[in-house]
């Protein structure tokens, strides 16, 4: 399934000024935060650190995306889009050659170079970290300064996601590169290229940003920014209603409908990359995942049978999942990717529920329950899950 929601990274984005969704907010108080300059924030989760390359889970990319910009930026569908880097283009399998925005220039009023880009991608590549960023840089084998404001990054193979992986990245100074963890929370090390700078961080409380007035790129709205760890749903909405945030993440499905009757509040879902599904073991010719009714391992691995993968695939309400479990904030799911998302077909789609056949492929492959039934043919298009 496919959740209706927001992801962190993009809530915290729409409130800083991306043009991204929301939520929830307070439209009155957002008129008057742009006014009087202050926007109020209420987050479901603490970040851990305020270090770039330390940690990466969505509450701290969510923070440090602000401060510090990334060589590429991907949009709310998941495209590539200009960062600290203005163009790009591939020189061959291996090598990518990029082209930096001018006059880009740290919050310290140092200018950005390749050197930058280098010391950052080597420092999150080799800081030790339980969540590394490594999963992102590890198909670089180099990169060499071209021109002033051009380098080229070559990839160890042929590597298709780069650009998505290098939107993974914050850039920091390479002066910075050897700083402590801490210099970076207590904002020592805090120097980007971001449109907000660090004003005061409280960890597991609440951040303070404020405007980068020098940024090179388009300028927020508001002049400071309150991030409020607001764990507790009920008090997160409660801060909503009460007017002491103007915008609240993750509004919990049981509270859904009193912000939305409420016509000071409007509620914005947009289509996230969060993806639930199944993955089978087919590899094993006997595996921990299936056992028979007393709990006895099977002797062979149902989910090497087609027919078996099928009927499971036949055997799932999405719909119904959908609308009773996830309160109609999601929506049936028939790839990798968000509709529209790269590489994506708008030719696959979702097998109809059909239980009977369900149970009928099950008998087939040797898997009867009580009584068997006979298998017709499914009226949809043929599961995803049919291969040989």
């Amino acid at each position: 399934m496919l959740e209706a929601d927001v992801t962190r990274r993009r809530l915290v984005r729409s409130a800083l000024g991306a043009a991204l969704l929301a939520p929830c907010l307070d439209i009155s108080s957002l008129a008057r935060a742009q006014a009087g300059a202050r926007l109020r924030i209420g987050l479901a989760a603490p970040n851990t650190t305020l270090d770039p390359h330390l940690q990466s889970n969505a509450p701290n990319n969510a923070v440090t995306t602000h401060i510090f910009n990334s060589v590429i930026v991907n949009d709310e569908a998941s495209h590539s889009r200009p960062g600290l880097a203005a163009s790009w283009r591939v020189l061959d399998d291996t090598h990518w050659e990029f082209a930096l925005q001018p006059n880009v220039r740290f919050s310290d009023g140092s200018a950005l170079t390749v050197d930058d880009i280098t010391a950052s991608i080597d420092r999150a590549t080799t800081i030790p970290s339980t969540a590394s960023f490594r999963t992102y840089t590890r198909s670089i084998k180099a990169i060499t300064g071209r021109a002033a404001n051009n380098f080229v990054v070559e990839t160890k193979d042929p590597d298709p996601l780069l650009l998505n992986s290098l939107s993974r990245i914050r850039i920091i100074g390479a002066k910075c590169k050897e700083a402590p963890s801490a210099d970076f929370s207590s904002g020592k090390a805090a120097i980007g290229t971001g449109p907000y700078l660090l004003r005061e961080y409280v960890p597991g409380s609440h951040l303070l940003l404020v405007r980068n007035d020098a940024h090179w790129g388009p300028k927020p709205p508001w002049s400071e920014v309150l991030l409020r760890i607001v764990a507790d749903n009920g008090a997160r909405i409660a801060g909503l209603l009460s007017g002491d945030l103007d915008l609240i993440e993750d509004v919990p499905h049981e509270g859904l409908e009193r912000v939305k009757s409420n016509d000071r509040l409007h509620t914005i879902n947009g289509i996230s990359s969060r993806i639930v599904y199944f993955g089978m073991d087919q590899q094993r010719d006997v595996t921990q995942f299936a056992t028979d009714a007393t709990g006895k391992p099977l002797e062979r691995n149902p989910f090497r049978d087609r027919r078996v993968r099928e009927a499971i695939d036949l055997a799932i309400n999405r719909q119904a999942i959908v609308e009773r479990v996830m309160d109609g904030a999601a929506m049936i799911a028939t790839q990798y990717l968000p509709p529209g998302g790269f590489g994506t077909s708008p030719n696959i789609k979702a097998s109809a529920y059909d239980p009977a056949n369900a149970k009928a492929l099950l008998a087939e492959a040797g898997y009867p329950k009580r009584t068997s039934s006979t298998r017709r043919e499914p009226t949809s298009t043929r599961s995803p899950w049919a291969s040989p």
